[in-house]
């Protein structure tokens, strides 16, 4: 069975999610499942797109999503595999929120809002120029 078979992808062409989306969860929900366990290669994206029906652009921005995510690990010109932590990493997201709103980094506004910083800026962005 080829790398490609594997994973199974099934893209819903007339659903409301875009087709990189749909990849993306259907290789986070495998690895979250414990069927692409940690070290194993995915398929390079020219051979994943050609077996899917869709461009390389779509399959290498769902891979650079789950890159980003910590899932996958890539090196350019190198292969794609499952990240040793995705498959140990709990999910901590809010209730009823995708697992990969989980990752997103937290506004800067959070940081600053506290920061006795802000109130000496304000008051600076205020005042009229001497």
């Amino acid at each position: 069975m080829s790398p490609v078979s594997e994973l199974a992808i099934d893209l819903d062409r007339n659903g409301g999610d875009a087709l990189h989306r749909q990849i993306e969860a259907s290789i986070r929900q495998r690895i979250r499942s414990g069927v692409l366990p940690a070290g194993v290669a995915l398929p390079p994206t020219r051979a994943l797109a050609a077996d899917l029906g869709v461009t390389r652009g779509v399959v290498v921005e769902a891979y650079a999503q789950l890159v980003a995510e910590g899932y996958l690990t890539s090196r350019r010109g190198g292969y794609t595999q499952v990240a040793a932590a995705a498959t140990s990493r709990p999910f901590h997201g809010p209730p009823g929120c995708a697992p990969s709103a989980a990752f997103l980094p937290r506004p800067l506004t959070s940081v600053w809002a506290t920061s006795t910083a802000t109130g000496q800026w304000s008051f600076a962005l205020r005042s009229p120029p001497t």
